[in-house]
């Protein structure tokens, strides 16, 4: 990756990758976080079991897609196999906070993206070079 040794690439580099991190994490703390707060939807995801079978078989795509066929790495597949995981983590997500009825889902994504955005942040500023000696 030789145009990421250029400063303003670097920054610029960082500030889009965490501006994209820190909407993936807002995404998926809301969807648990409406999954908490709507009654019906949280006893629906409580109640059938299609919605485990389901997540199980979400989780096993996204670790199939992000390991095995390298989509994620190629120029017209990384952007609809970024939504494809976020999806799958917001069904994920969603699932596990309606099941233990627990709002640690969404302190855990809120807080990550509270810090991917500060460190987006971080990046715009022109002088500031994390990795200068």
């Amino acid at each position: 990756m030789t145009h990421l040794c250029n400063a303003d690439n670097r920054n610029g580099f960082l500030r889009g990758v965490y501006l994209i991190m820190s909407i993936q994490f807002a995404i998926i703390m809301l969807s648990a976080l409406f999954a908490l707060l709507n009654r019906g939807l949280r006893t629906s995801l409580q109640n059938n079991i299609e919605v485990f079978i389901m997540m199980s078989v979400s989780l096993l795509v996204i670790v199939a897609i992000g390991t095995c066929f390298m989509l994620h790495r190629r120029v017209p597949w990384n952007a609809p196999m970024l939504g494809v995981f976020t999806v799958g983590y917001c069904l994920l997500m969603a699932t596990i906070s309606a099941a233990s009825e627990s709002y640690g889902a969404v302190f855990v994504f809120g807080t990550l993206a509270a810090l991917c955005l500060l460190i987006a942040l971080i990046s715009c500023v022109k002088e500031w070079n994390p990795l200068s000696t």
